[in-house]
């Protein structure tokens, strides 16, 4: 998990280091980047403590 939200850390840093490089209308933004790590962590643990022992939970209790 940790180097999942490592990867996902880094690709929003690599993302709006692009923006900041292409000739297009968006800028980069240090702010825009510190929403990517926000979305990053909060959908991690929200996968982690919600998500899998749901997923977990009805695998157990599969009729054999």
């Amino acid at each position: 998990m940790i180097l999942l939200c490592l990867l996902c850390i880094g690709f929003g840093a690599a993302m709006e280091i692009l923006q900041g490089m292409l000739p297009t209308k968006r800028d980069k933004d240090v702010f825009d980047w510190l929403a990517d790590i926000a979305g990053t962590v909060l959908g991690l643990v929200f996968a982690t403590t919600q998500l899998l022992p749901y997923v977990f939970r009805h695998e157990i209790r599969k009729p054999a």
